[in-house]
């Protein structure tokens, strides 16, 4: 049996579904949230993503409404792929 701490496993703060719209920028993308609305959010990653940043798949963001220094209120957390969820990042920051 393996042992897990609970520090192990990457907590995720609450998270909104949405599509793709398109990702621009390198940093940022486009999302159509399920209300309709189209947001901005910031992407963690700065590489090209070709294979996971086609408009139309599933996203999920994470909202910052409260940071006051955030230029953007959204963080790309997870893209839904056909056979797994990859995270936009590596490893994610404390």
């Amino acid at each position: 049996m393996i042992n897990r701490k609970k520090s192990d496993f990457l907590l995720w703060p609450p998270l909104l579904k949405g599509t793709l719209v398109r990702r621009y920028k390198r940093f940022i993308a486009d999302v159509r949230l399920r209300n309709g609305h189209v947001v901005t959010a910031h992407c963690p990653n700065s590489g090209s993503m070709e294979a996971c940043s086609e408009p139309g798949r599933p996203v999920y963001l994470s909202r910052h409404h409260d940071d006051p220094k955030r230029r953007l209120k959204y963080s790309l957390e997870i893209i839904d792929m056909p056979t797994s969820a990859s995270p936009p990042f590596m490893k994610r920051a404390k």
